[in-house]
């Protein structure tokens, strides 16, 4: 969803890397003038919240700074940070279910083919319209779309829910304890079973 924004703002986006000082983000965003879109991703768990608002008074004072930030867990994010307007203009809390809205778009985004059918069939079928699981659906039927695959058969084999398709026996891996002295039980390994797979 940040991500989605920030391509919508036109401006050069910056990603800021969790693994960069703290103390050093300010120094480096008033070195330029030029605005840009900065994105700090899951802020409560990869950056300490209570030094964020040195960081949002430098940035202010410096150019024009869209800052993004995404949390999945408000309640960890510093209670300085919250309830500061002048710091952090707006707080919107998205549920899944507002990222249908944005399936059309993803499908453009990834040059999906059959992009009316991926867009039904997510509406439909995936429990819970996560960006994440949006996306690794999306990905994924990217990466197979000239395959002879159907959508059904890639969601199947994701970790992803679905509403009210149970796994099929058939999708699962049975063995067989008994073996019929295949080709791999005579490779001299006597100490392992082995079984055909069902």
């Amino acid at each position: 969803m940040a991500k989605i924004l920030a391509k919508e703002s036109g401006l050069p986006i910056i990603v800021v890397n969790p693994d960069y000082p703290e103390g050093k983000l300010i120094k480096f965003f008033k070195s330029f003038t030029t605005p840009v879109c900065v994105l700090f991703d899951e802020v409560e768990k990869n950056f300490k919240t209570e030094y964020m608002l040195d960081f949002l008074d430098g940035v202010e004072k410096t150019a024009q700074k869209l800052v993004i930030m995404t949390c999945n867990d408000l309640s960890k994010v510093s209670q300085y940070m919250q309830d500061r307007c002048s710091r952090i203009r707006y707080l919107r809390r998205y549920s899944p279910d507002e990222n249908a809205a944005f399936l059309p778009m993803l499908a453009d985004d990834f040059g999906i083919k059959n992009k009316e059918e991926v867009v039904k069939f997510c509406k439909e079928n995936i429990k819970l319209l996560s960006m994440d699981n949006i996306v690794s659906f999306m990905s994924e039927v990217k990466m197979l779309e000239d395959e002879d695959i159907s959508l059904q058969e890639i969601i199947n084999i994701m970790n992803i829910s679905t509403e009210n398709i149970p796994t099929k026996v058939s999708d699962t891996v049975e063995y067989d304890d008994e073996c019929d002295d295949c080709d791999e039980c005579n490779d001299g390994y006597d100490d392992y079973e082995c079984c055909d797979a069902a």
